[in-house]
């Protein structure tokens, strides 16, 4: 009896040894694979830790190492610092040589000090990422991005952190963009913060008094309303000649220009200098002018082949139209932007009725255009009829297409592929932003439908008790 029970107490013995060595050597494998892949599901609407091709793949062919440093205080709990460190996590993930290290900054305070890249100086919150020498300084504020409209919240880390690992790696285009001067052109603040965000390096010149500099790769010339002069136009053509991008916001009250028309009918462009209605619903936004505005729809091109497909709208207020014809200098033009077919285009800017009038443009109706001509230099000419959508807060809302698609057509006409897929994504409770013809059908069910039905269903069951 005593040899039995000794036989199975050695039994249960060894079964508890086999089972916790088999529990600690699983958890081990866990741990081991953990480090070096993700086995969270990413299960949030905007998909917030599903990173890029573009990431993946630079992650991939890192071939020095990479120190990120957060200076986050220890014992600092909020939601946004946490998606702060799972990005970081996920980062290291991708490559074993993606380091990352928590400082406190208030038990070190003079680490911070020491990382200024001049742009950014660190503090409380931040993330440095180094290499070697090289680093790029990421303040908190600008890991989060908040809609002024909406104010929906939106995490922009991975377009922040992957650039900066470009930067310091040598592996950031910096393209050098140029804005015009001296035809009383518009504010571009806006337009340019974002291009800088994205390493970007953005000056002014006057082309009359100065030319073209040698390093520019692209001219923006943001409603101008004075007429470029003749030494400007040979200017601008040696510039496309060597292989320059030049870029043209229109609006629909820019004077006519002989020489600036001129050139844009050689590249296949013409100004309507309309403004345009668009009177389909579902392609506008409601707007508290009671005029709606209109929404793009994107056409098929390199530039927005990564955004066809979302439901994001590209809001395009008080916009002006083009005609394409072909180009006389070989170029070939294609549209980017436009509008539903029920749009139109008022032409006389003066009149008091909304309404489609003889002579207004019809629609569809072109909203932006790049025409390229190609070869051992290629060069190519785009134009964009609507400042606000370009030269406001809109370029800088993660509600909206407008700063994507400016990005994707920089990226395009630079060569780069900085951030051409790499989106903010929301980390705040869903806000809708609805279109013209949504806010009518919400009106018509809320004040009549849903009312009715109300009262219908009230009076059914007043009968059948009245007469039961």
């Amino acid at each position: 009896m005593k040899r039995i029970k000794l036989k199975m107490g050695l039994t249960s013995a060894v079964i508890t040894v086999v089972v916790i060595a088999c529990v600690i050597l699983l958890n081990s494998i866990v741990a081991l694979i953990g480090d070096k892949v993700s086995l969270s599901i990413d299960l949030t609407r905007d998909k917030i830790y599903e990173f890029s091709e573009q990431t993946k793949s630079l992650m991939k062919e890192l071939d020095s190492e990479i120190n990120a440093y957060c200076l986050i205080p220890e014992g600092t709990e909020s939601e946004y610092v946490d998606y702060v460190k799972a990005y970081l996590e996920k980062y290291k993930t991708l490559s074993d040589k993606f380091k990352v290290k928590y400082i406190d900054p208030y038990e070190n305070p003079m680490f911070m000090q020491n990382y200024n890249d001049g742009e950014n100086q660190a503090n409380i919150g931040s993330v440095i990422i180094e290499n070697g020498d090289k680093f790029k300084v990421i303040t908190f504020d600008q890991l989060y991005t908040e809609d002024n409209v909406t104010n929906t919240i939106r995490i922009d880390m991975e377009r922040k952190v992957t650039n900066a690992i470009m930067s310091v790696t040598g592996k950031m285009a910096t393209s050098k963009i140029y804005f015009t001067e001296g035809h009383n052109e518009a504010d571009a603040q806006y337009l340019q913060y974002l291009l800088s965000n994205e390493g970007y390096l953005c000056d002014t010149v006057s082309v009359s008094v100065n030319g073209i500099p040698e390093d520019a790769d692209i001219i923006f010339s943001v409603l101008p309303v004075l007429d470029y002069t003749a030494e400007e136009r040979d200017a601008l053509d040696k510039f496309m000649d060597r292989g320059g991008k030049f870029i043209l916001v229109a609006d629909l009250q820019m004077p006519l220009m002989e020489k600036l028309d001129s050139y844009l009918d050689e590249w296949g462009i013409k100004l309507n200098r309309d403004f345009v209605i668009e009177t389909d619903g579902s392609s506008a936004l409601s707007a508290g002018t009671g005029m709606p505005v209109p929404v793009a729809k994107l056409q098929e091109h390199v530039i927005t082949q990564k955004l066809v497909d979302s439901k994001i709208p590209l809001p395009m207020p008080s916009a002006t139209s083009f005609s394409i014809s072909i180009p006389k200098n070989g170029a070939s033009v294609k549209t980017l932007l436009m509008t539903s077919e029920k749009a139109y285009g008022k032409t006389n800017l003066n009149s008091t009725v909304v309404e489609k009038e003889d002579g207004d443009t019809e629609g569809p109706l072109c909203l932006a255009a790049i025409s390229e001509k190609y070869g051992e230099k290629p060069s190519a000419l785009m134009v964009i009829g609507s400042p606000y959508a370009v030269l406001t807060s809109l370029v800088t809302e993660g509600s909206y297409l407008n700063g994507d698609f400016i990005l994707n057509s920089i990226n395009y006409l630079s060569g780069s592929e900085a951030a051409i897929s790499i989106r903010a994504k929301q980390v705040s409770p869903e806000i809708m932003v609805m279109t013209q013809e949504q806010v009518d059908t919400a009106v018509i069910i809320l004040q009549y439908v849903l009312p009715l039905v109300i009262i219908a269903i009230g009076l059914v069951i007043w009968i059948r008790r009245r007469f039961k």
